[in-house]
């Protein structure tokens, strides 16, 4: 705990927390550079399950990123008919009349819904749903800022990989494809995994609405 409270952490200290937060799930997905600079600005919260148990609340504007480090938690929905600003007005007691939908455990990251909107929209994202401790849960949080801040970096370095990419192809290779041309092309791309002997599209079925491109592997065309 003494290590998240500083502002300014050590090699050591951060590779502390990196060691601790690599085995979990939610962690492992980001790119390495992303990792590292996660463990920078990463704090720990511990709620007991008792006197502190309520993460967030459905309706809440973004705080910040969380994963799970040990413990469970449950996601609570209210009813899909129910106005949040009235009961919130109302000072409703929104746990008691929400229902535990899905469940958090070790390794699970969550609230970067409602931090992805955030980043892509002047207008906040809200949170989705009430995250609730009911045992002893500790938490490693990346605050809002911190969080929306590493997120466009890595989605800008992916894009770069992507113009990289695309460089390489002949498709593109004319000089009409400036780098600005390229990247907004890669702004529009998504990556798809598709596992042996699966059918991407089918002739005369799939509509025509998506142009593919093989970044890796093989694909067998039948006619």
């Amino acid at each position: 705990e003494q290590v998240f409270a500083r502002k300014v952490r050590t090699d050591d200290e951060l590779q502390a927390i990196y060691d601790l937060a690599k085995p979990l799930q939610g962690f492992d997905k980001y790119a390495e550079y992303t990792k590292r600079e996660l463990c920078k600005v990463m704090h720990y919260e511990r709620y007991d399950g008792v006197a502190k148990r309520v993460v967030f609340y459905e309706g809440d504007p973004p705080d910040g990123w969380y994963l799970v480090l040990s413990g469970k938690l449950d996601g609570k929905k209210l009813p899909p008919d129910s106005d949040i600003d009235e009961l919130k007005a109302m000072s409703a007691d929104i746990e008691s009349l929400s229902t535990a939908v899905f469940t958090l455990g070790r390794g699970k990251a969550f609230g970067e819904g409602a931090l992805q909107r955030s980043s892509g929209s002047a207008t906040p994202g809200l949170r989705a749903a009430t995250i609730v401790a009911n045992e002893p849960v500790e938490l490693l949080k990346v605050g809002l800022e911190d969080y929306i801040k590493l997120l466009q970096i890595e989605e800008d370095k992916n894009i770069e990989a992507t113009v990289a990419f695309l460089k390489r192809m002949p498709l593109f290779a004319d000089p009409e494809w400036t780098h600005g041309k390229l990247r907004n092309v890669a702004q529009t791309f998504t990556v798809a995994q598709y596992m042996p002997n699966k059918l991407i599209y089918q002739q005369s079925v799939t509509h025509g609405d998506a142009f593919y491109i093989v970044k890796s592997g093989t694909c067998r065309i039948v006619k």
